[in-house]
Formats: C-alpha cells, structure tokens, sequence
C-alpha cells in the first residue's frame, strides 16, 4: 500500500490518521464519563492526566492529518453517491476536524483556568473545580457531545454505503495488502 492517496484508494498515511483518530476518541469519550463520576482522588487525578494526554495527541494527530491532506493526491467521490450527500459528507468531515481541534482547546483552557492544571502536576491533594463554573468546561461538554453526534452520522453514513449503495467504501479506507 502506497504512502500517499489515488484516485479510489486512501494512502497509508490517511488510513493510519484515521483508524488512529478513532481509536483515540473511542477511548476518551468513555474516559472523559469515567473520570468525572470517579471519587477517588488519587484514581481520577490519574483518569485526568490520561485523558489530557490521549486528547492532545487527538489535537498533534489532527493537525498532522491537515498538514498531510495538503500534501497527499485526493480521492475521487463516490460517483454513485447524489451531489447533496456529497456535501453532507463533506461538511461532517470539515466540521469533524474543525470539533477535534476545539475540543482539546477547550480542555486546556478549563484546566488551566480553573487552576486544575497546576495541581495535576504539583499539588498532594486537589481541590477540584466544579466544571459549571467555568465556560470552558460547558464549551468542552458541548464539542463533546457533538463530536459524538458527528461520529454516530459518520459510521451511519459508511454503513449505508457499505451495505446499501454496496459502493465498497471500507476498502477505501482500510490497509490493502
């Protein structure tokens, strides 16, 4: 499998960004639940750093991926696909990338404003915040949740092509031999 996208194939590299991107948020959105329902201390201050690590890999992982797409050959669309669906795929996709940048931002910024930070890396015990009290923790809530109504429409949408329109689109984006 070459490096770089054709016409109907996905290159290794967007395969990888990808399956990765997925991987990552199919991890944190139950983390993100997880950690927030935690009473342990020691336990969700651990939850914490976890899921502020794996979310700015999401960010370095996404910016890569625009660098890349700037780079890389397109693929063509689905010529069975109507024009409308098209741009209903294409506007999920943009506002998809757009919500994985913004969505690490706005964690940063809640846990770096409300102080979370600094006791995450210097304190014995934390003092945590009450995330309502911050509106960037109401702004990460709300890209979360949207990121998750994003990612329902995007696997309906592979779904559909995949076993309605039968336009083979999982070979597209999987690793070929």
């Amino acid at each position: 499998m070459a490096v770089k996208s054709t016409k109907n194939q996905y290159g290794s590299a967007v395969v990888i960004f990808h399956w990765l991107t997925a991987l990552l948020i199919l991890s944190l959105i139950p983390l993100g639940i997880f950690m927030h329902e935690q009473t342990n201390v020691a336990i969700k201050a651990g939850l914490f750093k976890a899921h502020i690590a794996i979310g700015l890999t999401v960010f370095i992982v996404t910016i890569a991926r625009l660098i890349w797409k700037h780079k890389d050959s397109k693929v063509a669309d689905l010529t069975k696909t109507p024009k409308i669906q098209r741009l209903m795929s294409k506007s999920i996709r943009h506002l998809s990338i757009t919500v994985l940048l913004l969505i690490p931002i706005s964690g940063l910024t809640y846990i770096i404003s409300s102080g979370l930070a600094a006791q995450l890396i210097f304190a014995e015990s934390i003092n945590w915040p009450s995330p309502g009290d911050y509106a960037t923790a109401t702004a990460h809530w709300v890209l979360a949740i949207l990121l998750v109504a994003l990612l329902i429409l995007h696997i309906a949408e592979a779904v559909y092509h995949q076993f309605f329109i039968k336009d083979a689109i999982f070979e597209r984006i999987w690793f070929k031999k």
